[in-house]
């Protein structure tokens, strides 16, 4: 498998916007993306994978994942309170273990499905911690369980890219609404999982895990991908840790595929040179440190076309997503309503 290092010199600076400018990225950020290796695409209808070899890290304690803590039954998820709080959830690990949480994982039940807004990494035996998220069920509001469930799906992409470009809550049911509209779907809660499992969805997401399902396994360097629907990048999910990534890529490929039902048609035009282009962008960048409720450093990305976040752990980063920060495109929803979504940025 052909790959293409990182790290060469840029044209251009990308600098973040505004007067809080951040700071350069800090060394560790600098060796993750210059280490990382873009290989030849997998294709399949308007959906490429890119396939990337990340560094590694050898010092990781031992890490749950959302669905093996729950599982176990070692972590509790519920609402804050009996009344709730559209935006904020709780947490509680009662394990061993650490448990990451990754921003999109789609959690059900309680008062209405929820996703984290951040990537979250809780301590072993911590008291219960109150996370920020975003409703992904806008029609419920009514107690169906006293704790919530992993679902086997993540949000879309384009979910995350907007929760993460324009933090509005508002913003993010738009474009569940918006893939309601587009696959047809009247009835139920404008859940982001009815997206999921509709009999069109279901036979599409089966047809992309049978193509493109084996990838972990059958490239064993590998633990993240940059994702093009129809020649245009759509996101990039890095991992440091290949048992993470191979345990989160099933959900991250039925987000993928749900992506390319929406775009039919397959278009060339999009290289692994073009997609290493794009993560050497954000080491011109600039970064921001923020709070997290968890264990490890939040830290948001910002480059002149890219906009990404990551969470690091004792200077491995657990995982670094990036969307295009491009201007947004206008599309008619059939109401003849104008609304906006972002679009894909074109390499």
């Amino acid at each position: 498998m052909n790959g293409f290092p990182l790290g060469f010199p840029s044209p251009l600076f990308w600098a973040m916007e505004g007067k809080n400018t951040g700071e350069a990225l800090p060394d560790y950020l600098l060796g993750f993306l210059k280490g990382c290796e873009v290989h030849d695409g997998i294709s399949h209808n308007a959906l490429t994978l890119f396939p990337i070899t990340c560094p590694q890290s050898g010092s990781l304690p031992s890490i749950l994942t959302l669905d093996e803590a729950v599982e176990k039954k070692l972590l509790k998820i519920s609402e804050v309170g009996r009344e709730g709080t559209v935006n904020k959830i709780r947490l509680l690990n009662s394990s061993q273990h650490y448990v990451f949480i990754m921003a999109g994982e789609i959690l059900i039940g309680c008062k209405q499905d929820r996703t984290l807004e951040e990537d979250i990494l809780l301590a072993p035996n911590t008291e219960e911690i109150t996370a920020s998220a975003f409703c992904v069920e806008a029609g419920r509001w009514h107690r169906v369980s006293d704790e919530f469930i992993p679902a086997e799906e993540a949000a879309t992409p384009r979910v995350r890219q907007v929760a993460r470009l324009t933090r509005s809550q508002s913003a993010v049911w738009n474009e569940i609404a918006y893939f309601h509209m587009a696959l047809n779907i009247k009835a139920g809660t404008g859940a982001l999982r009815e997206v999921y499992i509709t009999p069109k969805t279901k036979d599409t997401i089966k047809e992309y895990m049978k193509v493109m399902g084996e990838l972990p396994e059958s490239l064993p360097q590998v633990s993240g991908v940059a994702v093009a629907i129809g020649g245009k990048l759509l996101c990039l999910d890095l991992f440091c840790d290949k048992k993470m990534f191979d345990a989160l890529y099933p959900k991250l490929l039925k987000s993928y595929a749900v992506e390319a039902m929406i775009e039919s048609e397959k278009k060339d035009g999009i290289s692994k040179e073009k997609m290493a282009l794009f993560i050497n962008s954000l080491l011109n960048g600039k970064a921001k440190h923020m709070d997290s409720p968890g264990a490890g450093e939040h830290w948001e990305l910002v480059a002149k076309d890219a906009q990404g976040s990551c969470l690091v752990f004792e200077g491995n980063v657990l995982h670094l997503s990036a969307f295009p920060r491009k201007t947004h495109e206008q599309r008619r929803s059939s109401t003849g309503r104008t609304r906006t979504f972002p679009r894909f940025f074109e390499l």
